[in-house]
């Protein structure tokens, strides 16, 4: 069949999904499992509904969801998050899924039957957790031959944000090096989703890397991300370690943060970072922190270095970097527990995504590739 005409694939009436009309006491409490949940009319008529007035609607089945900490922090926000997605919502943006139909006859990309990957729209109303989609071609790509579903499922939100935050910071970086030796690269938090891809693409682009992740994790993110130099930030000073190492060996080229760091990390940076360099960031978890981060200034004592919070800017072309790396097999993400979670289990997910102590990611099977 091709894209854009009449198939022999016929919509069902109903799908398997997770649904929930409310977030309070947390999503993975109020989400209850539909198996007759009514496949939403849009879904046949492909609206041109994103707010890229020039990408296709992708109909996909899902076969496999990311899980990320946006899924539950935007409907969890008091007074603003029931207003954000509308309701009941299926929660999940990140997924990998085959194409049944595009929005465009004439499509020159997407195929019926094609394996693609990427992430919805941050505020669907019908997400991944679902046997059927509708995805926007400005949003998904074609997974390359190699790529598993599983490796595929995870790129949109973490690879995108790496490939936006720490990416452009190493290539800048490579730019102004005099030096023939490899950058100098520190990334704050380097086991969970960001720090699983942070550290493969900074080793990808052949710098040196240094970062940090509790003890238990420190075999993981050495061995398995290929990160050169771990510190167990529970036993350790971060920030005076990450001096005493500037005057040891020279000033870091480059530094990211991926959990939301101190401000007394951040002004250690005057110390242990080159002049000039950015310390983006992606977390705030300490809020004061985040505050005097963004606005104390350098005169009364804050940092000389520009820390801009970076959002992940989800397009095909980053999309295709990690998947290229991926099927180099440069890239390779763990999977939390080293397994699939199956479709039943989703709730039990968010409740470990909630810990913060995840490995990699997590993902879902959503529905089997047949």
């Amino acid at each position: 069949m091709s894209a854009g005409t009449p198939s022999t694939f016929e919509l069902p009436a109903t799908m398997r999904a997770w649904v929930y009309h409310h977030a309070k006491g947390g999503i993975e409490t109020a989400m209850k499992l539909v198996p007759d949940y009514p496949v939403p009319e849009t879904f046949r008529t492909l609206p041109h509904s994103h707010s890229n007035k020039g990408s296709e609607a992708i109909l996909v089945r899902v076969l496999a969801a990311s899980l990320n900490p946006v899924d539950y922090k935007l409907p969890e926000l008091p007074l603003v998050g029931g207003f954000l997605h509308k309701r009941p919502a299926t929660p999940a943006a990140d997924f990998c899924g085959r194409v049944i139909r595009s929005s465009k006859a004439d499509s020159s990309v997407f195929t019926p039957g094609q394996l693609v990957a990427g992430t919805l729209p941050m505020f669907a109303q019908h997400g991944a957790l679902a046997e059927y989609a509708i995805a926007y071609s400005d949003r998904i790509v074609p997974v390359p031959e190699g790529v598993s579903v599983e490796q595929a499922a995870t790129i949109g939100i973490c690879g995108a944000t790496v490939w936006t935050a720490l990416v452009p910071e190493i290539e800048a970086a490579q730019k102004r090096s005099a030096s023939p030796r490899a950058l100098r690269v520190f990334i704050n938090g380097g086991s969970g989703g960001i720090g699983s891809f942070a550290i493969p693409a900074a080793k990808a682009l052949g710098c040196h890397v240094t970062t940090t992740c509790s003890a238990s994790n420190v075999e993981h993110v050495r061995n398995t991300l290929g990160a050169d130099d771990v510190m167990d930030y529970k036993t350790s000073n971060v920030a005076d370690t990450l001096v005493h190492k500037a005057q040891a060996d020279g000033p870091f080229d480059v530094a990211f943060d991926s959990i939301g760091m101190s401000f007394g990390l951040y002004k250690a940076a005057d110390a242990f970072l080159v002049d000039g360099a950015a310390f983006p960031r992606i977390g705030v978890d300490l809020l004061l922190d985040g505050v005097r981060i963004m606005l104390q200034p350098r005169l009364l004592g804050g940092g000389k270095h520009a820390s801009p919070f970076v959002s992940g800017d989800v397009t095909p072309e980053r999309l295709r970097q990690v998947l290229d790396l991926m099927a180099q097999g440069k890239l390779t993400v763990p999977l939390d527990g080293d397994t699939v979670v199956p479709f039943e289990d989703v709730p039990r997910a968010y409740t470990r995504l909630k810990t913060h102590r995840t490995i990699g990611k997590i993902v879902v099977r959503v529905s089997e590739d047949n």
